[in-house]
């Protein structure tokens, strides 16, 4: 098992810190649990590909550990080169679905 600490998390902006965001490969399986502002750029730097991910677990609703799900899914879907084929899983606390699917309204499929 590897375990990347994208960043340890901070609700305020800051140069030093970004917000919560943990990649975890057990095997062939990729885990983002959190996926805050500046995740996915703290990814590229870490050499953690989007792409890669398997299952994202959600903590909790708070902005500094969901914001980037919007942009995860988008980069997953309209990148330049080879676009994700494989499904990914959502977990998280009661009414995950229900967030998703705001996305969703929000944003189309």
């Amino acid at each position: 098992m590897e375990i990347t600490i994208v960043d340890s998390g901070t609700a305020t902006p800051s140069l030093a810190r970004n917000a919560s965001g943990l990649a975890i490969r057990a095997g062939r399986l990729w885990i983002l649990v959190d996926i805050g502002p500046g995740t996915l750029r703290r990814m590229c730097e870490a050499g953690v590909d989007a792409k890669w991910i398997d299952l994202i677990m959600l903590t909790y609703f708070h902005a500094d550990h969901v914001s980037d799900l919007a942009p995860f899914l988008f980069a997953t879907n309209y990148e330049y080169g080879q676009v994700r084929r494989a499904p990914f899983v959502l977990v998280g606390p009661a009414r995950t679905e229900q967030f998703y699917q705001g996305l969703v309204k929000a944003y189309g499929s």
